[in-house]
């Protein structure tokens, strides 16, 4: 699951949203380091990627990908689930979304003091350039997708993801389905019982 998702999927609170958002960004950060509040946050997190990468619909959506894009079926995998949260918001959630974005942006800029630099600087983008709502179409998810692919350190094949996201699109939307309510429930469960 991508930002959104992993946003949705915390209480709206300013530690738990930051905490869910913080398991992307702990390369070269210590657990240590990480402010005590943010750490059930950061726990779901964990719990969330952790069982949507063993999932198998996930592992069987890499291999409806082309040979040169499998190795990042992940990513692509992450990013198209939050088109499909966008797209089915109103099945899972009761408040609408907008208004959900409304109230989490303010909360993710009130909390920078306390994520790495390099998150504050991402959230502070994706806050003030919207970019939760840009994956609504298929075409934000496709841009979004070639950016990432030219900020990877490495000579990389994930770009042009969107030949792929089309041929498997009933794909996606089948595995998400099924998927995301799991996840609610689980990170229902996690926060009770953690």
């Amino acid at each position: 699951m991508n930002y959104l998702a992993h946003l949705a999927l915390a209480e709206t609170t300013r530690d738990s949203l930051t905490g869910n958002l913080l398991g992307d960004f702990m390369r070269g950060v210590s657990i240590d380091d990480v402010d005590e509040r943010l750490l059930m946050g950061l726990h779901q997190h964990r719990m969330v990627d952790r069982i949507t990468d063993t999932h198998d619909g996930v592992i069987g959506l890499k291999a409806c990908m082309s040979p040169d894009k499998r190795r990042f079926s992940g990513i692509i995998s992450d990013v198209v689930f939050d088109y499909f949260l966008i797209k089915h918001w109103s099945l899972f959630h009761d408040q609408p979304l907008d208004t959900f974005l409304d109230e989490v942006y303010p909360l993710l800029l009130s909390n920078t003091d306390n994520m790495p630099g390099r998150m504050a600087a991402v959230v502070t983008r994706i806050c003030q350039e919207d970019w939760l709502r840009f994956y609504s179409t298929i075409d934000g998810v496709s841009t979004a997708l070639d950016n990432m692919s030219r900020r990877i350190r490495f000579t990389n094949t994930m770009a042009g993801a969107r030949l792929d996201i089309d041929r498997n699109y009933e794909q996606f939307e089948q595995v998400f389905l099924f998927l995301y309510p799991q996840l609610i429930s689980e990170s229902a469960h996690f926060r009770n019982t953690g």
